[in-house]
């Protein structure tokens, strides 16, 4: 038990890293009796909401569920993600069963990978993601917004240019990398004899040289990227403390729930009740995006389509068959009249030919 509890309690402090809700070792404990207390549940749906919206967000950024308290919100979000434990769905805000729950923050865990994910994103939006830090100028000009038809001259002369532009970028660029480079490697030169900063960046290393030296060029950028460095470290650790020990937290998660399996009791009223809520929000929601959906110019209006019975469409085909036949017997008559004209047409031609002859008789 001392590993569970170890494992438990890096996931906590990953959990509380991660999405800023504290949450305990102890409310872990009443998983077994599958009972916990209200304070417990409420943390719990806290950190299912926030991990479950970081998800969907990153799966669809333009997904929202505004109008819904936590819990319904919560819920609507595993069903996006198509999480399928059915007795989830039925859980009420101050239903004492924690069992559900757990399981849900676990399926995040495993299926979604959240915490990685989170981890990941929290690395990229640090300093660690780059060292290069520019300001610039968003503002626009009162021309910005006046589109200018360029002959096709002026055209390949912008062209041109931006391709200028992109190619001295570039240049610059490396020469930018060859000197990073450069200075990466004096800093590893001359702290060879130091432990524990051969890999520092060159920001870093003038970060600690200003920190050291009492420089007063320390300014509150530099603490807060101290800061910024001394979160990314403690999430990582914690984060690969938990990873490490992860089969043990899902071992024991599969043991328990094997024992509360035993203990299963029939589904209640008030869960069937609560189910049929989630339902009847899912299928308003449907009919939302449904109605909200707007027709081109070029979709096909459905009213102006007709639609006709079966016994109408019968007699089309009847109709339609008669009218092939006839047509047929039509063009058969006509290939006729056609091939007699043409052996009239050449009786007459002779005929013609030969009226001469008969006035020279």
């Amino acid at each position: 038990m001392t590993d569970i509890k170890k494992t438990i309690n890096y996931l906590c402090q990953c959990i509380e890293l991660c999405t800023g809700h504290k949450i305990k070792p102890e409310y872990f404990e009443s998983f077994n009796q599958n009972k916990s207390s209200p304070e417990a549940i409420n943390c719990f749906w806290s950190v299912l909401h926030t991990l479950s919206h970081f998800a969907v967000k990153n799966i669809q950024p333009t997904v929202e569920f505004p109008n819904y308290d936590i819990v319904e919100t919560t819920k609507l979000h595993f069903g996006f993600l198509q999480y399928s434990g059915i007795y989830f769905y039925g859980l009420q805000k101050n239903d004492e069963n924690i069992c559900e729950l757990v399981l849900a923050l676990a399926w995040l865990i495993a299926k979604q990978n959240i915490l990685e994910t989170i981890v990941r994103s929290k690395i990229i939006d640090s300093i660690l993601s780059g060292n290069i830090h520019q300001n610039v100028d968003n503002t626009k000009t009162k021309n910005d917004g006046i589109k200018k038809k360029l002959d096709f001259s002026s055209q390949i002369n912008t062209v041109m240019h931006k391709s200028m532009l992109i190619s001295y970028n570039l240049k610059g660029l490396t020469k930018i990398i060859e000197d990073k480079i450069k200075t990466t490697a004096k800093i590893h030169t001359a702290s060879s004899n130091c432990s524990g900063i051969l890999h520092l960046d060159p920001l870093e290393a003038a970060i600690i040289k200003r920190y050291n030296s009492n420089n007063k060029n320390y300014t509150k950028i530099d603490e807060e990227i101290m800061n910024d460095l001394n979160k990314i470290k403690s999430i990582l650790n914690v984060y690969f403390k938990f990873s490490k020990n992860e089969n043990i937290f899902f071992h024991w998660i599969t043991t328990v729930m094997k024992e509360l399996e035993i203990k299963k009791t029939e589904i209640s009223k008030e869960t069937i009740d609560q189910l049929s809520t989630f339902i009847s929000i899912l299928r308003n929601l449907v009919k939302k995006k449904i109605y909200s959906v707007k027709k081109n110019d070029n979709d096909i209006k459905i009213n102006e389509i007709s639609v006709t019975s079966k016994l109408q469409r019968e007699n089309n085909t009847n109709n339609n068959n008669l009218n092939n036949k006839v047509n047929e017997k039509l063009k058969n008559e006509e290939e006729n009249i056609a091939v007699k004209l043409k052996i009239i047409s050449n009786e007459l031609a002779i005929m013609l030919k030969s009226i001469p002859n008969c006035l020279q008789v």
